[in-house]
């Protein structure tokens, strides 16, 4: 059905991000693209089903496709809340044993690489990044790696693999009470949203 509707309607915008000031349009051919050379490259960085991903940043188009490359390629991906402090992120990055991380700014890199920049691999939206001994590749350099020929059998397998009942993203709590709570959530909780969007709402390509 996805598929099928992504053939369809391969030609029409499916969002709009700004760029030095300016609209860009990206349709839903080149978001399906993205989203596939993302998922193959994080596993050419040796990411195996199930591992955890983080998303330390603004909102932004890169973070929408990270979130859906994770789908795809099996992986669970953990967003931590932008204005997270250091010590807030340290906690979320250790309980949920993220493998790999995408930052957005300076301050999200600095946070990160302070106590993680040797630890887990990292990747800027902004470009690369270092400090230290510690570094991160650039979002557009990272992709790049998964434009190398080899991973569509992969990701076709490690897509038959997936259950509705297996863990899509983790979302944290804002901890006021205490440390943040990891809150587990299945693909079958996000096809349930579907169902009850389809329900009760008329969504159509226009």
């Amino acid at each position: 059905i996805i598929t099928g509707t992504l053939v369809k309607n391969s030609g029409r915008t499916a969002l709009r991000y700004k760029e030095n000031g300016k609209w860009v349009g990206l349709t839903y051919e080149e978001l399906k693209t993205q989203v596939h050379t993302l998922a193959a490259a994080l596993i050419r960085a040796g990411l195996n089903p199930g591992d955890r991903v983080g998303i330390y940043s603004d909102n932004r188009y890169e973070w929408a496709v990270t979130d859906f490359a994770c789908i795809l390629a099996g992986l669970v991906s953990v967003p931590i809340y932008s204005t997270n402090t250091k010590d807030q992120a340290d906690y979320i990055i250790k309980d949920a044993d993220i493998r790999l991380i995408f930052v957005g700014d300076e301050r999200q890199f600095e946070n990160v690489s302070a106590t993680w920049g040797q630890k887990i691999e990292m990747v800027t939206y902004g470009g690369e990044q270092s400090c230290g001994e510690c570094s991160a590749k650039g979002f557009k350099a990272f992709m790049a790696t998964g434009q190398e020929p080899g991973l569509d059998n992969e990701i076709d397998s490690r897509q038959k693999e997936l259950t509705k009942d297996h863990t899509l993203t983790i979302i944290y709590t804002s901890g006021t009470t205490g440390n943040p709570k990891g809150v587990m959530l299945s693909h079958k909780n996000i096809l349930h949203q579907f169902n009850a969007l389809d329900t009760h709402f008329s969504v159509t390509p226009n």
